[in-house]
């Protein structure tokens, strides 16, 4: 998930302007997703408590902050993988009444839906670090 333009061709000099090699994506979509991943991670701060002084919430603000970088972490290091050729009978749709697993793999397609914004803000914030880092040397 960290190439956000595969259909690019990066087989250029990472030198040359407005093209990156293979193991990092350009600039430009580097900034517009830390941009949003930005955005994604204000809005619960956003919502918690507007009318308020931010002096009178700081514990809710720290505990909606602990709460996302916790998220975060869980979404981008647990990677929950079902098997959707086992999901119950006629795509999910239906439970299979014989077999457990596919109970299992219904819980895992749920988590990996549930997990996926944090890991794509997670990796969003990785590639702007990474991008950093390489405008530095």
């Amino acid at each position: 998930m960290s190439n956000f333009n595969s259909h690019h061709d990066r087989s250029t000099d990472s030198k040359s302007p407005g093209k990156s090699n293979a193991s990092q994506p350009l600039p430009f979509w580097t900034v517009s997703g830390f941009i949003v991943a930005l955005a994604a991670l204000g809005i619960p701060f956003y919502l918690a408590d507007f009318p308020t002084e931010w002096q009178q919430n700081w514990i809710l603000y720290a505990g909606i902050g602990i709460g996302e970088m916790v998220y975060l972490m869980v979404a981008f290091l647990i990677q929950p993988e079902p098997d959707t050729d086992d999901m119950g009978w006629f795509g999910g749709l239906i439970n299979n009444p014989f077999r457990i697993t596919d109970n299992f793999n219904r819980f895992l397609l749920f988590l990996k839906i549930l997990l996926l914004p944090g890991r794509l803000i997670a990796q969003a914030i990785l590639n702007f670090m990474a991008l950093l880092q390489r405008f530095q040397r």
